[in-house]
């Protein structure tokens, strides 16, 4: 009997920045689905906007749904959780892009919580624009610390020949060899 695939939910970060198209592009060949549900937490709308600029790829497919316990296996869904008014600036800080990028973090971390996916790929934010919106977090790390209320976190970024776990999170880089000790590095171990 075969496993369940892994439900993943991404977010589609700063609607106004890179994060559809990297989601397209990822999600571009229909194998990736044989390893995982995915769950797109944004807009039906920015997503064919998104689409028509990325080219040389074939169609896709999107089951637009309600919340992630509707996900549907071998497609790619999208949870529809922003208002129909909003509209792509590529390259632009808006504050209409921080606000989306905002409920799309919100909705997924719902669903996480409430178990209807079960890991979260998050797209990036324009962190200055979401703090004038309202976003009291440096990052997303430090918002799923909070939300899961648990006292430490690691930002970790992977790509097949890296790992990497970040010991001093959002700081400037002139300040981390003056925070880091062999008792943070060994917290993050």
């Amino acid at each position: 009997m075969a496993l369940p695939k892994l439900v993943v939910g991404i977010t589609q970060g700063d609607s106004n920045g890179i994060g559809y198209e990297v989601i397209i592009k990822s999600l571009c060949d229909e194998r990736i689905l044989d390893s995982f549900t995915p769950v797109i937490y944004g807009s039906s709308k920015l997503m064919g906007f998104y689409r028509k600029t990325v080219h040389n790829i074939g169609p896709m497919d999107i089951n637009v749904i309600a919340s992630g316990a509707e996900a549907k296996q071998k497609k790619i869904n999208l949870v529809n959780c922003l208002p129909d008014n909003i509209y792509a600036e590529p390259g632009q800080s808006t504050p209409d892009s921080a606000k989306a990028a905002i409920k799309s973090l919100e909705m997924a971390v719902k669903d996480l919580k409430d178990g209807q996916i079960d890991v979260l790929v998050t797209a990036p934010i324009n962190k200055r624009a979401m703090s004038t919106e309202g976003f009291s977090n440096t990052g997303h790390t430090e918002y799923l610390q909070k939300e899961f209320n648990v006292d430490d976190v690691t930002m970790i970024m992977v790509i097949p020949q890296l790992k990497v776990g970040v010991v001093t999170g959002h700081i400037p880089l002139r300040d981390v060899s003056k925070t880091l000790s062999k008792d943070s590095i060994l917290r993050k171990l």
